[in-house]
């Protein structure tokens, strides 16, 4: 739309108004630091045109986020996270478990639901309610079903 301060200053007042309010928008960004977020200041888009902060007083600072994008895409992860039957067996093997897991299948007293669940999926999905139910009775951790789908936490 404008290319200098030049354009902006003889532009019609509704055009020059309308992108000096994008400008101010410009200003104050979110951003997360890993722990928390924090509000920054980007002045990269009005030095283009001359401006200061000090020309955009009242630059409106945007709503915090209310969430923490490491646990959201941690749980977009495990949402996502699927094994094949195979790789699933591999995991649990390299967990030292496989061996429970089998004893826990043929134990009579176990849930019918998890044992049709171990005896015939193809695929395993990290966040299955019948694979969690495994997982409770078998006393994993988040952090260990994490590990056997390969997800990073």
């Amino acid at each position: 739309m404008f290319n200098s301060r030049k354009d902006l200053d003889a532009a019609p007042a509704e055009q020059r108004e309308k992108f000096l309010g994008l400008l101010a928008a410009s200003i104050n960004k979110w951003s997360w630091d890993g722990a928390e977020w924090v509000l920054e200041q980007n002045t990269t888009e009005i030095e283009k045109f001359g401006f200061t902060l000090d020309d955009f007083p009242e630059a409106a600072v945007p709503d915090k986020p209310d969430y923490n994008p490491d646990e959201r895409a941690l749980q977009q992860a495990r949402e996502s996270a699927s094994l094949s039957r195979a790789d699933f067996k591999l995991g649990l093997l390299e967990m030292g478990e496989l061996d429970n897991v089998q004893a826990l299948m043929d134990d009579p007293a176990t849930d019918p639901r998890i044992k049709i669940m171990w005896e015939d999926s193809g695929r395993f999905e990290r966040m299955h309610p019948d694979l969690l139910s495994l997982a409770q009775v078998m006393g994993y951790t988040e952090d260990q079903i994490d590990d056997i789908f390969g997800i990073n936490s």
